[in-house]
């Protein structure tokens, strides 16, 4: 088992396991399929993926994202030998990369949605494809006719799975393999020493700090299928098959089970509410008197208090968290602060003292030149030239220092 580890600036995204999954299994879906290839990578967007890409055996590999900030940050943090990073329109591959060798592989996940012209972005791939390439695509699964309105603002487009294969298979041919992306659920026997078990920080970096195992795979519960309209995204790929890969966070047994607790609870409340509702009948029938009514109001009144009692708790808890979150953001927004301010005081101290010791050779020098002004020697050498300047004393001097070669 081997543990690598990345790091770079914390970013603005808080860590959530689920996206840092999602983003992590695409390109370990991508990793063995790219080995030894030059692959492009369209809408590379950070860098990071482009950077695994060729730590996982790629020839080379050129990242191509529509905003040049993200290009920006990409060079800075994930700056690697074979691996360049170009500002460019994923639909205009064709004419971006028109100088570059045909690529081997191209990658681009989650990019569909966004382009301007799907049509261009497609035909764009095939153009600068090598024969016989490999090609990944994947798309958001969000329902709905192409042209639907997404949640996420950046999206252009909501593809279904058939529109999905549709579009693609129509500028790129058939698919070799189609896959779906999707949630998981399940047990890790790792080493109690980890550092993925006990992690307190909360910047999307986190994602990058993986560790290589191996992984089973068993059946869906019948509750949990994943059917085309359930899955998370859908990916195509072209020239090649792939097996299964798996990305998985470690979770504590509290944490996973509190939400199937809390739906037992809803269960719980509801099937009383229920049962009350049905109490006033069985009350009004022959027998039941005055004092079984008032026992039974008062048993209400105490489900719905300890009901109350349990939200408050419940939404005291969420808040304790969220500020637990933010005080280790702080914390890691002062830590950065105080290494820049220490670095600027060495920085300071530095100049500091080269500025003390260049004041200590001017004086020094300055003292040496006063000190040789006011010899005898000096005094000499200045009436020398002026008598050697002057037009007829100085005559006799200058024809001997011509004859003895001096000018």
């Amino acid at each position: 088992m081997s543990v690598e580890r990345l790091t770079f600036e914390p970013g603005r995204m808080s860590y959530h396991w689920m996206l840092a999954t999602e983003h992590v299994v695409r390109y370990a879906f991508a990793a063995s399929l790219c080995q030894g290839r030059r692959v492009l990578d369209v809408a590379c967007g950070e860098g990071y993926g482009s950077y695994l890409l060729a730590r996982a055996g790629a020839a080379a590999v050129v990242g191509v994202d529509l905003s040049a900030e993200a290009i920006l940050a990409a060079e800075a943090r994930f700056a690697a030998p074979g691996v360049r990073y170009l500002v460019g329109d994923a639909a205009n591959l064709g004419a971006l990369l028109t100088s570059e060798p045909p690529f081997d592989a191209v990658v681009s996940y989650e990019t569909i949605e966004h382009v301007s012209d799907v049509d261009r972005f497609l035909d764009g791939i095939r153009t600068v494809l090598a024969p016989n390439g490999v090609v990944i695509i994947s798309a958001p699964n969000e329902p709905g006719p192409i042209g639907h309105c997404s949640a996420n603002p950046f999206h252009r487009r909501t593809l279904t799975f058939e529109q999905f294969r549709t579009l693609t298979e129509r500028h790129l041919g058939q698919a070799r393999r189609w896959y779906f992306g999707t949630p998981l659920q399940g047990m890790v026997i790792t080493d109690a020493g980890s550092p993925l078990l006990l992690n307190d920080r909360a910047d999307l970096s986190l994602m990058l700090d993986v560790e290589q195992s191996g992984a089973v795979l068993v059946p869906a519960q019948r509750d949990f299928l994943v059917a085309e309209a359930g899955c998370a995204f859908f990916v195509g790929l072209w020239g090649a098959d792939s097996d299964p890969v798996i990305a998985g966070s470690p979770a504590s047994l509290p944490g996973l089970l509190e939400p199937w607790k809390a739906l037992e609870s809803f269960r719980a409340e509801n099937a009383r509410l229920l049962r009350e509702v049905q109490a006033p009948r069985d009350l009004e029938r022959p027998g039941a008197d005055m004092q079984t009514r008032m026992l039974a109001d008062a048993v209400a009144d105490l489900r719905r208090a300890a009901l109350l009692d349990r939200a408050r708790i419940e939404t005291a808890e969420a808040a304790l968290r969220k500020a637990a979150d933010s005080e280790a953001a702080l914390r890691a927004r002062l830590e950065v602060a105080e290494a820049a301010l220490l670095k600027a005081t060495d920085s300071e101290g530095a100049l500091r003292a080269e500025v003390a010791r260049r004041t200590v050779d001017a004086r020094a020098l300055g003292a040496r030149l006063q000190e040789i002004e006011s010899s005898h020697g000096w005094r000499f050498v200045q009436a020398y030239a002026r008598l050697l300047a002057r037009p007829v004393a100085g005559w006799p001097l200058r024809q001997v220092r011509r004859a003895l070669g001096r000018g």
